[in-house]
């Protein structure tokens, strides 16, 4: 069973990397600041499933060993990039892609997050828009 963790670890503000993942079919968001080490996918990936003790294989297509993206337990939703509106710190931006995974930001997966989160507002960018705004 999967120890009680938060559905995210939610940024304080700034830009960075962001991981969507399902671990036992509930939805989890990992975010990594861009000024911050190891700020990559595969990273931001491999230390969450660690956290959890969840065991992955790892994919040679991919850099530096990362986990491969679905695993006996979890599964990538989406990956890409997250940007905290500095005038609105309550505003998070979802945008942008894994070149190393080749996923992009699912809006399924931000729903899901949302259903559990109830105290949350998704708001969808214009529709040529590729941009996802979650109000939290």
């Amino acid at each position: 069973m999967t120890k009680e963790i938060p559905i995210a670890n939610w940024p304080n503000g700034g830009y960075g990397k962001v991981v969507q993942v399902h671990v036992d079919d509930k939805p989890y968001l990992r975010f990594r600041p861009d000024h911050s080490s190891n700020c990559f996918h595969g990273s931001i990936l491999k230390d969450f499933l660690e956290e959890l003790k969840l065991p992955y294989k790892t994919t040679r297509d991919i850099d530096r060993g990362f986990p491969d993206p679905n695993g006996e337990r979890y599964s990538v939703a989406g990956m890409g990039w997250y940007h905290v509106d500095q005038t609105n710190k309550r505003h998070i931006e979802f945008e942008g892609s894994s070149a190393a995974y080749d996923l992009g930001i699912d809006k399924k997966h931000l729903d899901d997050i949302v259903r559990l989160c109830p105290e949350f507002d998704l708001k969808y960018g214009e529709e040529n828009d590729s941009k996802n705004i979650l109000v939290i």
